[in-house]
């Protein structure tokens, strides 16, 4: 059986997603704007909700980039279930995303 055609599927998370959005590291960017041909990034519409969530008025959101991420990734519609988003998952998310750096301006 040939796998040929066969991508692995690889789940953007909301600080992966956040990352890309706000700052400018080369890694995340690499793997989400050179849209590889060996992955397919896939994310859901509540990851995706969390990390937009979690821009702060101070961030330097790039727009330009928020719309790249919406021509690579698949979306997948959001889990029944979710919760609304929190203060504490917001320090979470950044706390991941920034590598505990103060979120508070």
């Amino acid at each position: 059986m040939k796998m040929e055609g066969m991508k692995k599927k690889l789940f953007v998370s909301p600080e992966t997603i956040l990352k890309f959005l706000i700052s400018d590291d080369d890694k995340t960017d690499t793997l989400i704007i050179c849209n590889s041909s060996e992955v397919d990034l896939v994310t859901d519409s509540y990851t995706l909700y969390e990390a937009i969530g979690c821009i702060k008025q101070y961030d330097k959101f790039k727009v330009n980039k928020l719309t790249k991420l919406l021509e690579v990734v698949e979306l997948l519609p959001k889990k029944k279930g979710e919760h609304v988003l929190t203060h504490e998952r917001v320090d979470e998310i950044r706390s991941k995303a920034l590598g505990g750096v103060s979120n508070d301006r």
